[in-house]
């Protein structure tokens, strides 16, 4: 599948609305929190639902944030940070390259993105 980094962010969104696009139910609510909910554990403090990846949680602000993630080959991602309404999309050119170095600097983006959204008010 070749998707545009907006529709990718679209899905992202999808799922941060549970399943609702433009005041319309596109994919259900039940749909959305069983298929990124914990399924099977995985490598490096990750988990997976259907097709979606359960991150390690992280420290923001005092208190632990989760993400969810889709990923694609080569580098292409979305990362969603429900709890934060965020949503990365990002596309790399990391075809031939499953090195941790690689996986690193992927999320070095996304990790530059959190950084960057301002403190809740």
């Amino acid at each position: 599948m070749r998707l545009r980094p907006r529709d990718m962010a679209k899905i992202g969104q999808l799922v941060v609305a549970g399943g609702r696009w433009n005041d319309r139910q596109i994919v259900s609510k039940g749909w959305i929190e069983d298929s990124t909910a914990r399924k099977l554990d995985a490598t490096d403090n990750q988990s997976y639902g259907y097709l979606w990846w359960l991150g390690r949680p992280f420290m923001r602000q005092g208190r632990e944030v989760h993400w969810i993630g889709a990923r694609g080959r080569g580098g292409q991602y979305i990362r969603i940070v429900p709890e934060l309404d965020l949503v990365v999309a990002v596309t790399a050119g990391y075809y031939q390259d499953y090195s941790p170095e690689a996986f690193k600097v992927q999320y070095s983006v996304f990790r530059d993105v959190l950084r960057a959204v301002p403190p809740a008010a």
